[in-house]
C-alpha cells in the first residue's frame, strides 16, 4: 500500500493513508521480489522480455525501486531458488527450481529484504502529514456526488473520491465491494513458526545444505516454516476462535511430523518458542474487486478495466497456489512424479507480460495512444 501511495503522489494525485497500527512496523519475516530476463529462452519473443517474477517492474513504474534496492543486503540482485526435498528418510531432492523453472541461459534476478528494511526504504518517501495512524476502518458508505465515506473505530470519518482498500484478512472494504459480509474461512492449515539459528543446526549434525532456501514436503505436510494441513475437511467447516496465532507445544508439532527424516526432526527439535498460526483465506473467491469508486484510482471506466484483468489473474494465482500445495503434499492429480507435476507450473505467473497487460487495459479506456 505504501508503494501504491507513493506512485499516486508522484502522479500528482492527493492521497491520504489511514493505518490501523500505531506506527508502521514489521508484519511477516521478509519480502522477496524479483524479475528475470531470459534473452535466449526458446519462447516466442523477439527481444529480452521479463519472463520471471514480476515484482520489480511495478516498483520501477511506481518510482520506488531505487530506494528499495538501496536498502538491500547485497550489492546486486541475486536469485534465491528453492529446492524441494523429501521430508522422509534421506531427504532426496525432488525438484530444484534453479535447474528447471527458468529457460537457460538466463539471468534471473531478485532481491530479498527483511520487512523492516523494506519499510525503511518506502516510508521516508511519503509525506508524514498524509499518514494517519490508529485508524481502524469499521465501515464504508456511499456519499452523494460519487464519493465515499470511511468510518473509523475512534468515531472519526473521512470522505474520499476513491478508496483503495488494503485492510487485511478481515477487510471491511472487501465487505463493501462484495455487498455482503465475507468472513475469512479457515484453510484447514496451520503454521508452526520459530526462528532457528544456523549454527546450532550444524552442531546437531544436520546434513542437508541449509544455505539455500528449501522446502521439505510430505503427505499433508509442507515445510517452509512448518505447515500442517487436514485435506479431507471441507473448507470453512471449522470455526477457529480468536486469537488465530497462539503459543504451541513442541510435542504437538513433533507428533504432527512423526515419521519424518533425521534432518527434519533435528530442525523441529531446534525450534524454541514456537507459535501456531491458524491460516485463513478468502473462500469462495470474489467475482469482482470493484464497486462504485472503491478499490482503484480513476473514473468508472478505469475501475472496470482494472476489474476485467485483475480478478481473473488474482483468482488464477489463488487456484494455482492451492494446486501446487496439493502437489507438494502428494495429492496432485496430474500424474507422474512431484517434479513432473511442478515443472512449468509457475510459468503463467512468472512469465506473464505485466507491462503488456497494463498497456491493453489503458488502451481499452483511453485508446491506443492513451497513457497513465
Amino acid at each position: 500500500m505504501a508503494a501504491s501511495a507513493i506512485g499516486l503522489v508522484k502522479a500528482g494525485i492527493h492521497v491520504e493513508v489511514f493505518e490501523q497500527a500505531p506506527k508502521f512496523e514489521q508484519v511477516g519475516a521478509g519480502v522477496n521480489i524479483g524479475e528475470a530476463y531470459a534473452p535466449n529462452c526458446l519462447l516466442p519473443v523477439l527481444t529480452p522480455t521479463p519472463t520471471g517474477p514480476n515484482a520489480l517492474l511495478p516498483l520501477e513504474q511506481l518510482g520506488v525501486l531505487e530506494a528499495v534496492l538501496a536498502q538491500a543486503d547485497e550489492p546486486r540482485l541475486t536469485m534465491r531458488p528453492f529446492r524441494f526435498i523429501s521430508g522422509f528418510a534421506a531427504h532426496d531432492i525432488i525438484y530444484d527450481v534453479n535447474s528447471f523453472i527458468f529457460c537457460y541461459p538466463a539471468t534471473p534476478d531478485d532481491v530479498g529484504l527483511a520487512m523492516p528494511t523494506f519499510l525503511e526504504a518506502l516510508v521516508p518517501m511519503l509525506d508524514p502529514r498524509l499518514i494517519h495512524f490508529n485508524k481502524r476502518c469499521v465501515s464504508v458508505a456511499s456519499s452523494p456526488y460519487n464519493s465515499h465515506t470511511l468510518h473509523f473505530a475512534d468515531g472519526t470519518f473521512y470522505e474520499a473520491d476513491v478508496i483503495v482498500g488494503a485492510d487485511g484478512i478481515k477487510s471491511v472494504v472487501r465487505d463493501f465491494v462484495s455487498g455482503v459480509s465475507v468472513p475469512p474461512a479457515f484453510s484447514n492449515s496451520v503454521l508452526y513458526r520459530a526462528v532457528v539459528p544456523i549454527e546450532p543446526l550444524k552442531a546437531a549434525g544436520i546434513k542437508t545444505d541449509i544455505t539455500r532456501p528449501l522446502c521439505w514436503v510430505g503427505a499433508n505436510k509442507l515445510n517452509i516454516g512448518v505447515f500442517s494441513r487436514e485435506p479431507n475437511v471441507p473448507i470453512g467447516s471449522v470455526d477457529v476462535q480468536s486469537p488465530w496465532a497462539q503459543n504451541a507445544f513442541q510435542e504437538e508439532m513433533l507428533n504432527d511430523y512423526s515419521g519424518w527424516g533425521e534432518d527434519a526432526i533435528i530442525l523441529l527439535k531446534s525450534m524454541k518458542d514456537v507459535s501456531k498460526w491458524y491460516l485463513h483465506f478468502l473462500h469462495p473467491l470474489l467475482d469482482s474487486y470493484v464497486r462504485q469508486r472503491v478499490v482503484l484510482v480513476g473514473d468508472a471506466a478505469v475501475l472496470q478495466a482494472y476489474d476485467k484483468i485483475r480478478v481473473l489473474r488474482a483468482n488464477t494465482v489463488h487456484k494455482m497456489s492451492t494446486m501446487a500445495g496439493d502437489i507438494y503434499e502428494g495429492r496432485g492429480t496430474g500424474g507422474g512424479t512431484i517434479r513432473d507435476q511442478l515443472e512449468g507450473i509457475w510459468e503463467p505467473i512468472w512469465h506473464h507480460d505485466l507491462k503488456e497487460e497494463v498497456k491493453r487495459a489503458v488502451a481499452s479506456v483511453y485508446g491506443r495512444k492513451g497513457y497513465l
